[in-house]
């Protein structure tokens, strides 16, 4: 039977191109050796471009026709090993759709948190270097800081470039704001690089934890939070609370995680 090579959507191209080695996957292959290439459908955030799917080392992969007429692999890296479903433009971060699902699945003694993430200054950075560079050197890299910090702690998502974020499972309100600020600072304190140019950044961090709100309100009070700390000054951690957002910090004479580590003040 002929290999039949009519995906529904670029999603469906990437998980078929990545998936784990088999029959299908072969006769992918050998229809690709035959013809040469296989067209496919462009994603939805580049749909003026021109894909294909090509072999190379013996390998299907994603490829995309460059300003310089060269065909060249995407970023794209499809679902992850642990087959989670990854956010498209990236494949780096979780989809976001996948929150919902995990947010009602979230458990431990604990409760758990929502942080909802947003560079600072982000429209500045993109006419500075313009959007290409910044999507090349500059997002994939903030997606992988964010991924290594909460790695083993819970699942982070892009909701867009510039925007992403954090469920904390089994973390207590104080916990996810020491590990907010943990995230704050260690993106404070990288130098980011773009178009071979040092950059720094912060970010804004709105905090929203169980049990002072259900898991199904979290990321709408974590993303309140989020707003009134872009508002009220940037690079800084807000924690959602019904009487509204409370900016956070740390406190100098705290000897331990188990004092009072934090104070709020409304502003």
């Amino acid at each position: 039977m002929p290999y039949e090579w009519k995906p529904p959507d670029f999603k469906a191209v990437v998980k078929q191109v990545t998936s784990a080695a088999g029959e299908p996957l072969t006769e992918m292959v050998s229809a690709i050796v035959r013809k040469g290439f296989l067209s496919c459908p462009p994603p939805p955030w580049d749909p003026e471009g021109i894909y294909r799917v090509a072999v190379d080392q013996g390998k299907p992969q994603v490829q995309r026709l460059g300003n310089n007429d060269a065909w060249a692999p995407t970023r794209l890296s499809g679902p992850a090993a642990d087959g989670r479903e990854k956010h498209q433009k990236f494949g780096i971060l979780d989809a976001p759709n996948l929150l919902a699902h995990d947010l009602a699945e979230s458990v431990g003694t604990s409760g758990c948190a929502v942080l909802y993430l947003d560079a600072d200054h982000f429209k500045q950075l993109n006419t500075r270097y313009t959007e290409r560079l910044v999507d090349r050197d500059l997002l994939p890299e903030i997606h992988r800081l964010v991924l290594e910090a909460t790695r083993e702690h819970g699942f982070a998502y892009a909701e867009g470039g510039d925007e992403m974020i954090v469920l904390v499972h089994n973390t207590s309100e104080l916990m996810a704001l020491a590990f907010a600020e943990t995230l704050r600072a260690a993106v404070e304190a990288r130098t980011f690089q773009v178009a071979a140019a040092p950059v720094k950044l912060t970010v804004s961090i709105g905090v929203a934890a169980t049990p002072c709100f259900e898991r199904g309100a979290l990321p709408e009070r974590a993303n309140i939070a989020k707003a009134e700390a872009k508002r009220q000054g940037r690079n800084g951690v807000f924690l959602a609370r019904p009487e509204g957002a409370r900016r956070m910090r740390l406190r100098a004479d705290a000897d331990s995680p188990s004092q009072q580590a934090w104070r709020g003040a409304f502003r």
